[in-house]
């Protein structure tokens, strides 16, 4: 189910390490994003897309500023709020196509037989079916970044964070 995601006042600095300063990376960053919205954030590399995004997901802190999902804010990760796809395909590779999408659903207190139904639907959904028992080195980069993207829907965020994800695509 979509959320609002609002971000308030958001900067975060990085500390210099004694022969540099510290790097003021994001300053005064406030947007909300309704529930249903497509948003695009584009800069420059380097300009810190990708730290605003790890600090909405809650895998990295802000130095200053907070993050609001439907009016909640939480330390920390919120497992089951927000949903991220990274640049680079993170998939676990010990595990199989279908384990790597069910990641996600292991934390929740969803019964295991609906976490399965979850799991098949995505795995059809995606096309994956035929190599749900495959690992990530067994399968393309365009089905690996697929089963990322499966990963990150399955649990059903309200936020989903999507950091260039469709390169490999």
């Amino acid at each position: 189910m979509a959320a609002t995601l609002t971000v308030q006042n958001i900067g975060k600095t990085y500390e210099g390490n004694g022969r540099s300063a510290p790097v003021a990376v994001l300053e005064c960053i406030d947007f909300t994003v309704p529930a249903g919205s497509i948003v695009s954030i584009v800069g420059l590399n380097g300009s810190g897309k990708t730290t605003l995004l790890r600090i909405i997901a809650g895998l990295e802190q802000p130095s200053s500023g907070d993050i609001f999902v439907d009016g909640r804010s939480e330390p920390g990760p919120r497992k089951t709020d927000i949903g991220m796809v990274f640049q680079e395909v993170a998939l676990l590779p010990w595990r199989t196509v279908e384990q790597n999408i069910a990641f996600g659903l292991e934390s929740t207190k969803m019964p295991l037989r609906e976490q399965a139904e979850i799991v098949e639907n995505f795995l059809q959904i995606f096309g994956l079916g035929e190599c749900r028992h495959l690992y990530p080195k067994a399968i393309s980069g365009g089905m690996r970044q697929k089963t990322a993207i499966a990963r990150t829907l399955a649990p059903g965020p309200g936020v989903i964070l999507m950091d260039e994800p469709f390169s490999a695509l």
